[in-house]
């Protein structure tokens, strides 16, 4: 049997790079679309933006606990959401989607918290605003709105991000870093390419079904940063490439375009999640899924 590609380590938040690992070399499965491909890129923790040093007080202007925002009753997975769009045209050589793009305003979030008090905290926030943005949209969602289904007042939401469109864009990186790393776990013990792409796409579209907002709010991003939605996709396709080119090297796959096929294989994991998770609330049957496996197998064998 050929030698399996290793997949590399992907740094949670905090972590430093391995000294050996390619920063941005997500490579894991099939997983596209909303969000695949794989682990390995190293970076600099969720929000990896620079950022002036700032002490974290939390005590907001009227910092009034309130219950958790709860999803709309009787809503099913992936209610009105609109599927997102890939972004098939390649970086420009001249630029590398590794770190995000800057925010169009030019200002960047405040400083990330000190304490696990205050980590918390900015972690209910986001919680609160992926239920939110991905159950009503972004327009329709407010600040009040993302405080109030925190549990936090008002003013706590300036202590950590700048803007509604800031905390948008920085829940965007967190469901790629998360997602990412769900990858890499899943395909960690993978005995080839093939076993990569398999365990990747079951990975994706369980986390698709997990995170039944991520349709939604990747797609929106198109219209609020469409730098930051190009970044999400090329972000993702040029490490996936980079691990297909090493299994080629390694004689697991045929030799074909790595980020042509990187594509093809997250269209095609995107599209069945589309189907079932965003249309049917629920993940594929395994015919669908063994569907699937079938046409990786044969596309990828040498």
């Amino acid at each position: 049997m050929p030698r399996a590609v290793p997949i590399e380590e992907v740094p949670r938040p905090g972590a430093a790079a391995a000294p050996n690992s390619s920063a941005g070399d997500a490579e894991a499965g099939v997983g596209g679309a909303a969000g695949s491909s794989a682990a390995g890129d190293a970076e600099a923790g969720v929000g990896d933006v620079a950022r002036p040093a700032a002490g974290d007080a939390e005590a907001g202007v009227g910092d009034v606990a309130r219950p958790a925002a709860a999803a709309a009753p009787g809503r099913a997975a992936g209610d009105a959401v609109r599927p997102a769009l890939a972004a098939s045209a390649p970086a420009s050589p001249a630029t590398t989607s590794a770190e995000p793009p800057p925010s169009p305003n030019g200002k960047a979030n405040p400083a990330p918290p000190r304490t696990a008090r205050g980590e918390a905290t900015r972690q209910r926030l986001l919680d609160s605003a992926e239920a939110l943005f991905g159950q009503g949209g972004f327009h329709d969602t407010s600040i009040v709105d993302i405080t109030g289904g925190a549990g936090v007042g008002h003013g706590t939401f300036y202590l950590y991000f700048g803007s509604k469109e800031e905390i948008f864009r920085e829940l965007v990186r967190r469901l790629s870093h998360q997602l990412r790393a769900t990858l890499h776990e899943a395909t960690a013990g993978a005995a080839d390419r093939v076993e990569v792409e398999t365990a990747g796409a079951r990975a994706f579209l369980s986390f698709a079904a997990a995170h039944h907002d991520l349709y939604r709010i990747v797609s929106d991003s198109q219209f609020i940063d469409p730098e930051l939605f190009r970044w999400y996709y090329e972000h993702l396709a040029e490490g996936y490439a980079r691990g297909l080119a090493r299994a080629m090297d390694a004689g697991e796959v045929e030799r074909m375009d790595p980020e042509t096929l990187a594509y093809c294989l997250m269209g095609a994991s995107h599209f069945l999640g589309m189907r079932w998770i965003v249309w049917e609330g629920r993940e594929p049957p395994e015919t669908a899924m063994s569907t699937l496996v079938n046409v990786v197998r044969r596309t990828l064998r040498p």
